[in-house]
This record gives structure tokens, sequence and C-alpha cells, in this order.
């Protein structure tokens, strides 16, 4: 008999409209190798969810052992060695070797930092206000337009940018709103 352990767990947010409607359903937290509509739960905060998910994985797996049918198999997990051959242009990798030791670090160090810094939420988020920061700095364009400094913000659509030109060769005219 497989445990709870033993499968591929997935949280994720719900619909914002689901979630509105019943704050107790933020969070949905099932097993990849279950079907969807015979395990699945939710929860106000992942942890909860997942707490649900194993209460009602508890009940599930009972019930298919009364009726003598086995659970579904998990998928064979891959044991990761963490390490990685990766091939790269000549001028690539001198310019990464250059950036590690501007830092003072590895060049796996810095690979390993800009990878975790690309691939995460929170990584992302900073990369996009970075670029935004440096959009306003160094545009010969005022934008008038909500800085997006937390993630609170970034939950709301933004507003379309009034886009005014105030550089040596700026034209008199206004280009009006840019999306």
């Amino acid at each position: 008999m497989y445990k709870f352990e033993d499968y591929t767990l997935i949280v994720k947010e719900t619909d914002k409209e689901l979630y509105i409607e019943v704050p107790e359903n933020r969070f949905i937290a099932f097993l990849k190798e279950i079907p969807a509509s015979s395990l699945r739960d939710y929860g106000p905060t992942q942890e909860d969810a997942i707490k649900n998910l194993k209460k009602e994985f508890d009940v599930y797996s009972e019930e298919l052992r009364d009726k003598s049918i086995a659970l579904p198999a998990p998928e064979t997990k891959v044991d990761y060695s963490g390490r990685i051959l990766l091939r790269l242009p000549k001028w690539l990798h001198a310019r990464i070797a250059d950036l590690a030791s501007d830092e003072e670090i590895s060049i796996n160090s810095y690979i390993v930092d800009r990878l975790i810094n690309n691939s995460s939420v929170e990584g992302m988020f900073k990369t996009f206000c970075n670029l935004q920061q440096r959009l306003f700095e160094e545009s010969p364009y005022r934008f008038n337009s909500p800085r997006i400094k937390d993630e609170k913000h970034m939950m709301h659509p933004l507003k379309l940018l009034s886009l005014k030109h105030y550089g040596s060769t700026a034209p008199k005219e206004d280009y009006g709103n840019v999306g």
C-alpha cells in the first residue's frame, strides 16, 4: 500500500472568483497520479489545503482497501545528482566568468543564483521591478503610472501609462495613453 508522501503533491491557487466567494477555497491541493475527480481538497492557506488533502487521502485509501481496490501507483521519482553538464559558447562563458568575478563568487554559484532568481516568483518579481525602475530612469519619456513596489500592487491591473517626451528633441505634442 502506498503512503501519501509517495505521491506527487500539487498545490495551486484557485480562481480569484472562487476564493472571493468562498475564502476557505483559496488553495487547492491534489495528487498528480490520482484522477482529479477522485481526490482533491481546498484550504485558505497552502498548508491547510495539504492537511485537508492528507485527511481525505486517508479516508479515500481506506475506502479502496475495503473494496479491495489498489491505489494507483505513484510516479517513479528520479533521484537527481545536482550535477549538470552545460555547454556554452566561449563568449558567454567568458562573460559569466567576469560577472562572477565581479561578485567575488564562483561561476557555479553565479549560475545557480541566477537560475534561482529567474525561476522563482520572488526572483521574477524583483527582476520586473528592476526593469521597471530602469525604464523610468533611462527613458526620455515621463511616465505617469503607479510604480509596482510589492506583490499587492501587482495583483491589480496596471493603469494605462500617460506618456510625454521631455528630452532635448521633444516634440510639443502629447503622445496620449500607451498600454
